[in-house]
């Protein structure tokens, strides 16, 4: 795998959360989660993206050598992985689904069913298609 190709494996897996994640986080700050810059976890964010580019160089490394592979369900599992992941540290680890919504009652381990399904799908469709503008 060339030096090029992991550069462009991770812009292509940064990209989309790059964009999206700075959106979201001042709309939840607009309509009232002012818990958000009460505490230090506010900076965690930050760090999804480049959670995205380094699993897409995995991604993408790992498929490289495969021949005949599903890449549409490849690209769900890697997505759904890093979801779990990113779900598992957020709820047990910081606590942000209480921290940030108030979440309590069994309703914050929610992140770690929707979490998987939307880095899946974040993926399979966003993922995918950079890669294949990039040329990956």
């Amino acid at each position: 795998m060339t030096f090029k190709k992991i550069v462009k494996s991770f812009a292509a897996g940064l990209l989309f959360p790059a964009i999206f994640l700075p959106l979201a986080y001042s709309a939840l700050y607009v309509f009232g989660m002012h818990a958000i810059p009460k505490h230090p976890l506010q900076f965690i964010p930050m760090f999804i993206p480049l959670l995205f580019g380094i699993t897409n160089i995995l991604y993408v490394r790992v498929n490289s050598n495969a021949t005949a592979i599903n890449s549409n369900a490849s690209l769900w599992l890697t997505g759904a992985i890093l979801g779990f992941v990113v779900a598992v540290f957020a709820v047990y680890v910081l606590r942000l689904p209480t921290i940030v919504f108030g979440f309590k009652g069994g309703v914050e381990v929610l992140p770690l069913v929707i979490l998987p399904v939307v880095y899946g799908a974040i993926f399979r469709y966003i993922v995918k298609w950079l890669n294949k503008a990039l040329g990956v």
